[in-house]
């Protein structure tokens, strides 16, 4: 069965205050929990932070009391307020990428919960041995992934956002050209809408590695604002019998609230 969450950041509306410095507000994020879940959602993404015992603690004393999951963990923000990145060369920064994301994937198995690869992979791919440095780093991460039974997604983002693994085809062929045993696929539908030329059929390509999928619009606002057909989108994950989360990541208009509501509304009428 499809299940239902949406993402928490500092970005999107319902956040963490002080991703780097810990939850300096366990109440007020309490309380979004507590409306979202009022709303019907199963779950959260949450973004990993860097003291991981506060996810923990969040995931154990929060989430649990209200019968959330977590959908997946999100390193992004690693790269954009850090610029830590898998691809980088400047080796500090690449370790410091590859440490996060091995201490991600520890969490993520307790929590049952896959790590996002989405920028932390890099932004710019100029020369030949940045391409070399990401796949090391990312075969590395799987390994790892392998040894503490937890899973790896690699997120295509649009041709604006990464010069590299724009499409899910580009990922796929990653993926089986390294090897990757614990890796697959996050779709997100705002990219799909720049990069794929049929999306259904692109989802349906890379099926037996669509582990998450993240819904917005084309517009990047909550579906239904926008022009994406989700109705065959829907249609389409039916067909391939996709049973995994399906994980609201856009902006919190036009308000925080109102884009949850609308955004749950939508996913039960269309996906269920």
């Amino acid at each position: 069965m499809i299940k239902f969450s949406i993402v928490v950041s500092e970005s999107f509306g319902y956040y963490f205050k002080g991703i780097f410095s810990g939850l300096r507000d366990v109440k007020s994020f309490e309380s979004s929990i507590s409306f979202l879940k009022g709303l019907g959602y199963d779950g959260v993404e949450l973004p990993l932070m860097a003291n991981s015992s506060d996810l923990l603690y969040v995931y154990k004393n929060i989430l649990s009391s209200y019968q959330m999951k977590v959908s997946a963990i999100a390193t992004g923000h690693y790269y954009s307020l850090m610029k830590y990145s898998l691809n980088s060369k400047q080796a500090s920064l690449r370790e410091k990428a590859v440490e996060v994301a091995v201490e991600g994937l520890r969490n993520c198995s307790m929590i049952d919960a896959p790590l996002i690869i989405g920028l932390l992979r890099g932004k710019d791919f100029m020369e030949e041995s940045e391409f070399k440095l990401f796949e090391d780093a990312l075969k590395t991460i799987d390994r790892e992934a392998r040894d503490v039974n937890a899973r790896i997604v690699i997120e295509p983002l649009n041709r604006y956002e990464s010069s590299y693994i724009n499409t899910l085809s580009e990922a796929y062929s990653l993926i089986e050209r390294l090897g990757l045993e614990n890796t697959g696929i996050l779709a997100d539908t705002f990219h799909m809408n720049i990069e794929e030329s049929d999306p259904c059929a692109s989802l349906k390509s890379v099926s037996d590695r669509l582990w998450h999928i993240h819904i917005a619009d084309s517009n990047r606002w909550p579906p239904g604002y926008g022009h994406i057909n989700f109705t065959s989108i829907a249609k389409t994950l039916k067909d391939i019998e996709y049973n995994r989360w399906l994980a609201i990541e856009c902006l919190p208009k036009p308000s925080p609230e109102k884009a949850a509501v609308d955004s749950i509304r939508f996913l039960k009428k269309t996906f269920t």
